[in-house]
């Protein structure tokens, strides 16, 4: 079996919810040496952060990096980008015989790349999700403010200026001409 501690936890800066979620599953206050099993992590918190509180565990090393392989794999078909294919294929042949330090740091470095333009991308889908939710919204909202006859006397004026607002809350800081950002959507 195995097993962390909540110290080891509470050393990598847990988050505040996922702490506390996990405090109060096991009765505790704060942090201790008690051996801890993952699967208990799992059954508190859910399985995204037993999969973060693999980061605290040592001496399992080899296992821990066969399972996160065998995640990769499971999604493997949805990675476009050479490198990250290449960097499963290096692990995997790591496993059976360990690469060298070079070799390990060049698969890393390219790795790294590639996450890193996945994540651009992901990051510009984003956003155009939203800057297109924001335009298809903004028709609909004026139509029905106009039709409810505020349109020519609205406290803000018909073209109010104000900040968008993501899904997420966050504040773009982008400024437009619309009043809709009352709206809990922006």
């Amino acid at each position: 079996m195995i097993t962390t501690t909540l110290r080891q936890i509470r050393q990598h800066n847990p988050c505040r919810k996922g702490w506390r979620t996990l405090l109060t599953f096991l009765g505790k206050t704060g942090a201790d040496d008690d051996p801890l099993p993952l699967v208990t992590i799992l059954q508190s918190n859910g399985l995204d952060d037993a999969l973060w509180c693999l980061r605290t565990i040592t001496g399992h090393d080899k296992e821990i990096t066969r399972f996160a392989l065998s995640c990769a794999q499971e999604v493997k078909h949805l990675m476009t980008d050479q490198r990250s294919l290449d960097a499963l294929d290096a692990l995997e042949r790591h496993l059976e015989s360990p690469l060298s330090r070079e070799e390990l740091d060049l698969v890393l470095v390219a790795a790294e790349w590639a996450a890193g333009s996945a994540a651009r991308a992901a990051e510009a889908a984003v956003w155009a999700a939203e800057a297109a939710a924001a335009a298809a919204a903004w028709p609909a909202r004026s139509a029905a403010v106009w039709a409810a006859g505020v349109g020519s006397r609205g406290s803000r004026g018909s073209r109010g200026s104000s900040t968008v607002r993501s899904s997420r809350g966050s504040s773009r800081g982008s400024t437009i001409c619309c009043p809709c950002t009352s709206s809990s959507n922006f």
